[in-house]
């Protein structure tokens, strides 16, 4: 009886060990690529202006909430001629930004809050201080090319895009021209602060190349000569990161843009999530599931996380920009070249 006791006693301490074992080799659940467990609504109401009058188009639009939404370009009107806008919830508030060689074209916008606004227009900058705009000039050596993008975390930690493979990079006293690896011509940047490291990584857009910089060097992800996505579909239109594990690219080739979502700690795993009929100029949004991407031929589509709506009740022309921000979408460009686009949209 006594050892029929000893028995019994080792043998369930022996499975308490057992599953206690298990327990601690058990691996934890596997995280699928751009995997997407809810969805958003489609349902936005739409209000479309057009300012200005010929010749006047928008290319660059940033919203710091809903009722300080800035964007910029060139727009003729009766009283003037004005370069940048600003939307105040209610109505439409002209600038006249001047530097020493005029009024120039502003093709990039850069908002971090109401009182820190910068602005690009070729190699010239302006950022806004209470009410009035400061202008100065990149200098030669601190850039390649006119800015054609900007993405930033704040005023003295933002990025630079541009011809000729220009990459710079602003610490709040002066731009530093980066050494990028390449001569193409770049349209789009964007980029995240890895939680886990703390070191910001970006990632620069251009003609058939995709650039990634990880806090101390830039190096080619992609280019004509090494594709990585499938068809030829290698050159990225717009890019959009949405958080630190992904990288969302809006691939074209021709006429056709597939959406990817590429792991951003290893491109060679993507997964194919949109097509659209669209030349792709930019996307933006809170999340995976819910971003806008906008682009050529009137275009403006929703990614819900499941499908994609375009909206062919908004006309315009070759929407080139898109801000996000509070159930609010804000869409700007060229009129047929004739007249300043402005789309608004609400979520219902």
């Amino acid at each position: 009886m006594k050892h029929h006791a000893i028995l019994i006693t080792f043998t369930l301490i022996l499975l308490i060990i057992t599953s206690c074992s298990e327990n601690s080799v058990k691996p934890a659940p596997e995280e699928k690529l751009c995997e997407i467990t809810d969805t958003t609504s489609h349902d936005f109401t739409w209000r479309v202006d057009t300012l200005g009058l010929f010749p006047s188009a928008l290319y660059d639009v940033a919203a710091i909430d809903e009722n300080n939404v800035w964007a910029v370009g060139e727009i003729e009107l009766s009283t003037g001629r004005y370069n940048a806008v600003k939307w105040n919830g209610s109505e439409y508030q002209y600038f006249q930004v001047f530097d020493n060689t005029g009024l120039p074209r502003i093709d990039v916008v850069l908002a971090f809050d109401t009182q820190n606004i910068w602005m690009f227009a070729g190699d010239r900058y302006h950022y806004l201080v209470g009410d009035s705009f400061i202008t100065g000039n990149i200098k030669p050596g601190e850039a390649k090319g006119s800015t054609k993008a900007a993405w930033g975390l704040s005023s003295s930690d933002y990025y630079l895009v541009g011809d000729h493979g220009s990459i710079s990079h602003y610490d709040g006293t002066s731009f530093e021209l980066m050494e990028s690896g390449t001569d193409k011509n770049l349209h789009d940047v964007t980029g995240y602060v890895d939680p886990e490291t703390g070191i910001t990584h970006v990632w620069a857009a251009g003609e058939l190349i995709l650039l990634h910089y990880d806090g101390s060097q830039w190096e080619t992800v992609w280019d004509e000569n090494n594709p990585v996505l499938p068809d030829n579909y290698n050159h990225p239109g717009a890019i959009f990161a949405p958080n630190h594990k992904q990288l969302l690219v809006a691939a074209w080739y021709p006429q056709i843009i597939r959406g990817y979502c590429i792991n951003s700690r290893d491109v060679t795993e993507f997964k194919e999530i949109f097509k659209v009929d669209l030349f792709a100029y930019a996307m933006d949004g809170p999340a995976i599931n819910d971003f806008f991407i906008v682009g050529s031929w009137n275009k403006v589509a929703h990614f819900n996380g499941n499908s994609l709506r375009e909206y062919p009740e908004i006309t315009g022309g070759s929407n080139r920009s898109v801000s996000y921000v509070n159930d609010k979408v804000f869409i700007v460009g060229p009129l047929a070249e004739q007249l300043g686009l402005f789309i608004h949209g609400t979520r219902n």
